[in-house]
């Protein structure tokens, strides 16, 4: 009788851990997940928007088209920054794109582009047009730039 109450207990105790673990897995996990998206998507920004502004066209486009790749990814759209967020930073990654094909003499980019940002911000009932798009773009590039030059010092 006393076996049987051992490995009643035994099993019990492994039976509860099991459980208990599978619990706290998944309490932490993908929320831990989630931050660790945000996290990458947040440093794919801070790269692609210096090596838009200080690099070369096709270094700069190269990581713009990177960073808008991530931000269409499923997993971001769906977790902590949500759609509106998402298709807001599109938005501007697309608008910056644009921009950034027009430095370069690069029209037919630059065409290509606009729309896509025009699209992106008209998806959550933003309806801009490219004047509008260029000025939110260089506002927040001074913006950053006043950022940028703030930690140089």
């Amino acid at each position: 009788m006393n076996r049987g109450r051992i490995l009643l207990a035994v099993a019990c105790f492994l039976a509860g851990s099991i459980l208990g673990g599978t619990v706290v897995f998944f309490w932490t996990v993908p929320p831990m997940a989630e931050m660790l998206a945000l996290v990458s998507i947040t440093a794919s920004g801070n790269e692609s928007y210096v090596k838009y502004r200080y690099g070369f066209y096709s270094v700069g486009k190269a990581a713009l088209l990177k960073h808008a790749d991530a931000l269409a990814s499923d997993s971001v759209r769906e977790g902590m920054l949500g759609e509106a967020v998402v298709d807001f930073d599109l938005g501007l990654t697309y608008g910056r794109l644009a921009a950034a094909a027009e430095r370069a003499g690069q029209g037919d980019d630059a065409v290509r582009y606009m729309g896509l940002a025009t699209q992106a911000f008209q998806k959550r009932g933003r309806s801009l047009d490219e004047g509008q798009v260029r000025t939110a773009v260089q506002r927040l590039d001074a913006a950053w730039d006043q950022r940028l030059s703030g930690v140089a010092r």
